[in-house]
């Protein structure tokens, strides 16, 4: 697997409500005045409306690390600290930090710390109602990649002595390179006439969609998360943390497992979740249980499984569990590392909406 899985541009899928609903509702009326070349700066005062929530929304949920944007996810990054300003010439700076996990095969997994600044040349477009949002960067003005936690220390032992770095300075290092290289292709955010919202990594031509393993569009519930993950033996992930706002509410999840027997499915209170999660980026390794879950269950391999979860107010994380240390399964083939193991990943594809309980 390549090492561009590292790249943190995909962060700016919690960007997604950079637009809101209330500007998607005024441009669609007149799609042909928004898209003439000489009002530009009508679509830049159009973009305003979001603006305020860019930072709220992008540390309220991890983005997903991919080798390509149709490749299913090798990790994720959670942004703990962000900084949104427009400029006098209506460009927009952003300055973020926060903390992942990747997985590599030479490596196992990688935590890490990363941070940058950038500035962004905003613009819109409207397409059959869709609003297509672009943040081209003007340039990344700083970017940082430290990794914290290496599982397997002498897989990069060779390459370091070549180069007189110790394995996390060599990671650190091609993490930095990596960052910079992604982060300026910059993004696109659609938000179509219902509300609903969607992104792509670089800038996405009108007409065109972001790659889902699920095709939900048109839904009256709230999608939370449309993508598929490869989770390999002694593996976590962590999607979310979702935000359930009132009462009455369901989580409902459809999903489907290839590669290995069966996975865990936990559902838990972010409060019990983050403590595991900090575990799992900055030690190796894989951790028991913190607490009780409010749902666990096994997902078999090759079929569709559906699952209904009434939730209160609250926020969340779906676990996907591919460990022996938690839950009732555990990988084939033995712990990956030892002598005759044998490192199976699972391949989970999943949809998460959010609505109202039966």
């Amino acid at each position: 697997m390549s090492l561009r899985a590292l790249g943190l541009a995909l962060f700016l899928s919690s960007a997604a409500s950079a637009c809101t609903s209330t500007g998607t509702k005024l441009v669609t009326l007149m799609p042909g005045v928004v898209n003439d070349p000489k009002n530009r700066t009508l679509r830049r005062e159009l973009l305003q409306f979001g603006s305020g929530q860019f930072c709220k929304e992008m540390k309220q949920r991890g983005a997903p690390l991919k080798v390509r944007d149709d490749a299913p996810a090798v990790g994720r990054f959670f942004i703990d600290q962000c900084d949104y300003r427009e400029l006098d010439n209506d460009d927009a700076f952003v300055q973020f930090s926060g903390a992942g996990y990747v997985y590599t095969q030479p490596t196992g997994r990688v935590g890490f710390r990363a941070a940058a600044a950038i500035t962004y040349n905003p613009d819109l477009l409207i397409d059959d109602g869709t609003m297509y949002a672009y943040f081209r960067p003007r340039n990344v003005q700083s970017s940082k990649f430290e990794a914290v936690m290496i599982e397997r220390q002498t897989a990069s032992g060779v390459a370091g002595m070549l180069l007189g770095q110790t394995s996390p300075e060599l990671v650190s290092r091609i993490g930095s390179q990596i960052v910079s290289q992604e982060l300026s292709k910059g993004f696109t955010v659609l938000r179509d006439p219902n509300g609903e919202a969607d992104f792509a990594l670089g800038i996405l031509e009108k007409g065109q969609r972001p790659f889902h393993p699920y095709n939900v569009r048109g839904s009256d519930k709230i999608l939370l998360a449309s993508d598929w993950s490869e989770i390999h033996s002694e593996q976590r992930e962590f999607v979310g943390p979702f935000t359930v706002e009132d009462d009455g509410r369901a989580l409902f999840l459809t999903m489907n497992v290839d590669g290995v027997p069966n996975i865990d499915l936990f559902l838990m209170r972010r409060d019990t979740a983050d403590p595991w999660l900090r575990d799992h980026v900055f030690r190796p390794g894989a951790g028991p249980l913190p607490g009780q879950p409010l749902a666990a269950e096994v997902v078999p391999q090759g079929k569709e499984h559906k699952r209904t979860i009434p939730l209160k107010k609250g926020v969340y994380y779906m676990v996907l569990d591919h460990t022996s240390t938690a839950g009732n399964v555990a990988p084939p083939g033995g712990t990956p590392g030892l002598l005759g193991a044998t490192d199976l990943a699972a391949v989970v594809r999943y949809v998460a909406q959010l609505g109202d309980a039966p």
